[in-house]
C-alpha cells in the first residue's frame, strides 16, 4: 500500500509499506507514526485489504470511536466515517486527528 502526508512537518512524504494490514497512530511502533499529532491517539487505526477492497478501520482507545466523525475527502464529496470502519479508495485523503491529511495512493 502506498500512502502520502500532505500537510504538517512530513508534508509531501511518501510511504510505501509491503503488507496486507498497515497501522497508524502516534505509537512509535505504527507502520505510519505521527510521533507530533496530540490529537491523534496511540494505536489509532489500520488500513487493510479485504477481497478487492480496501477499509480503514478503529483500533484506538481500545476501539471505541477513534475514527468515528473521521473525514474521508473522495473528490469534492466529505464522507463521514460513522461507525468504526469504512472502504476507502485510491485518491481518498484520510484527515486524521485534527490536521493531519494523508492521501492513499494504492
Amino acid at each position: 500500500m502506498k500512502f502520502e502526508i500532505l500537510n504538517g512537518p512530513e508534508d509531501g512524504k511518501i510511504i510505501e509499506i509491503d503488507k496486507e494490514k498497515v497501522t497508524f497512530g502516534r505509537w512509535p511502533d505504527r507502520d505510519i507514526k505521527f510521533l507530533y499529532a496530540k490529537k491523534v491517539t496511540r494505536p489509532h487505526g489500520e488500513i487493510y485489504k479485504k477481497s478487492n477492497a480496501v477499509f480503514i478501520a478503529d483500533i484506538g482507545k481500545e476501539g471505541k470511536g477513534s475514527l468515528h466523525g473521521t473525514i474521508i475527502k473522495r473528490g469534492e464529496e466529505k464522507i463521514k466515517i460513522k461507525g468504526n470502519k469504512a472502504e476507502i479508495k485510491p485518491g481518498d485523503i484520510i484527515i486524521v486527528g485534527k490536521n493531519i491529511w494523508l492521501r492513499y495512493l494504492g
